[in-house]
């Protein structure tokens, strides 16, 4: 899909943005890290940034079901293809990066973003990314509240500052 939007002229080498919540963290993040060219940025908001370390979540073994079981060789193969925090570390360019996460999360823990930002601090890309903590928020922001309209706010401001550059 990103591809085809270049070709139609629709958006320029970059100057896309891929954007997942929660599960969708699975995507958002790789398919930035593994295409930079394409993609400038990743907005990855609660986001499942570290499957290979799911197990030590607040969901633990329920997640197995969903994401693979890391101790299973199989598993652990195919789960580090959607693992930011791994891809993260091979990279050849790293995008830029909008991490939300909540300290009330009950769902993904927010050091698996910490865990990201951490790795890209290491390569010299710690510059790239930005971390919206909410000490009170949960799985997300809220919906249609004050504060998920100041995080949309936020991640938007943060896009056209970036691409605007």
């Amino acid at each position: 899909c990103a591809q085809h939007l270049l070709d139609e002229g629709v958006s320029e080498p970059g100057k896309l943005a891929a954007l997942g919540g929660s599960a969708g963290g699975l995507i958002a993040g790789p398919v930035a890290l593994r295409r930079p060219d394409l993609f400038g940025a990743a907005i990855v908001e609660f986001g499942v940034v570290n499957p290979l370390r799911s197990l030590d979540g607040p969901n633990g073994a329920t997640q197995i079901d969903e994401f693979g079981d890391p101790g299973i060789p199989e598993d652990a193969l195919l789960m580090a293809t959607s693992d930011s925090v791994e891809l993260a570390r091979d990279a050849a360019d790293a995008p830029a990066m909008f991490l939300c996460v909540g300290f009330q999360d009950s769902r993904v823990p927010h050091w698996m973003s910490a865990r990201l930002a951490a790795v890209m601090a290491d390569r010299g890309c710690g510059d790239r990314v930005v971390i919206h903590a909410d000490a009170d928020a949960g799985h997300s922001c809220g919906f249609y509240t004050e504060d998920q309209r100041d995080a949309l706010a936020k991640q938007y401001a943060w896009l056209l500052d970036l691409f605007s550059e």
